[in-house]
């Protein structure tokens, strides 16, 4: 057997290893996220547990699980974070302080309203009352920004993501390491509320079956070139 075919043998096995190696790798991926779907689901339908329990918990296990908390929103410590709607437009989700009893503060994410900018969306946000209100929610954990999102700016009041330290600096106050996104928003205001949506994208056996069908192609295209002789003709 000439070099050059053991060379392009050698060249077709690994390719199609290659190719099955990927497809398995999505399958195996495919269980994971069925898996944590189904934790995700579980633990968001539950009751909802005091939100110092909640913190208790390992750190894995706190997050979309429903809590509630009851404390005073802190007056003019209101931010709006840039978001993209369900339905496709540009809004403001609104983020407010909660001091509880014990002194300590968690973010709220009251909800989200429209607004053509910034300036607009800080203009028309709603106020918070005096008086102690109750929250009920899912706790999320701070946000880490993608490759593409934008830089925070506080000193625009320009919020791209959730950086919980530098909003608390903003604040005054310490914040717990959470966020609860409000079934609905604690001061009564009319805003979209329930902004926690547990959807992820599941397409990895999609993806699965395109890379064992390209295994299966390059296979059988490998075999047919290797058939032939270097003249062209099939071998017996």
């Amino acid at each position: 057997m000439r070099a050059s075919r053991i060379l392009a043998i050698t060249l077709a096995g690994t390719v199609v290893i290659t190719l099955l190696f990927f497809g398995s790798w999505q399958v195996q991926r495919l269980f994971w996220k069925d898996g944590l779907i189904k934790i995700m689901a579980a633990r968001s339908a539950a009751p909802p547990m005091p939100l110092a329990e909640v913190l208790a918990l390992p750190v894995d296990e706190q997050e979309w699980t429903p809590v509630f908390a009851s404390g005073r929103l802190l007056p003019d410590a209101s931010f709006a974070l840039y978001r993209i709607g369900a339905n496709g437009r540009p809004g403001y989700h609104i983020l407010t302080p909660l001091v509880l009893e014990d002194g300590s503060a968690v973010l709220i994410n009251r909800g989200m309203m429209d607004a053509e900018s910034f300036k607009l969306a800080l203009a028309t946000m709603p106020g918070v009352p005096e008086q102690t209100v109750d929250v009920t929610g899912i706790l999320r954990p701070g946000e880490t920004p993608a490759f593409f999102t934008n830089d925070n700016d506080p000193d625009n009041e320009a919020w791209y993501w959730i950086e919980l330290d530098l909003l608390a600096d903003r604040a005054g106050v310490g914040l717990l390491p959470g966020v609860i996104y409000a079934d609905a928003d604690p001061a009564g205001a009319d805003l979209r509320s329930g902004q926690a949506r547990f959807d992820p994208p599941n397409r990895h056996l999609q993806y699965a079956i395109t890379w064992y069908c390209l295994a299966a192609a390059a296979g059988v295209v490998f075999f047919l070139r290797l058939r032939r002789k270097p003249g062209g003709e099939k071998e017996i």
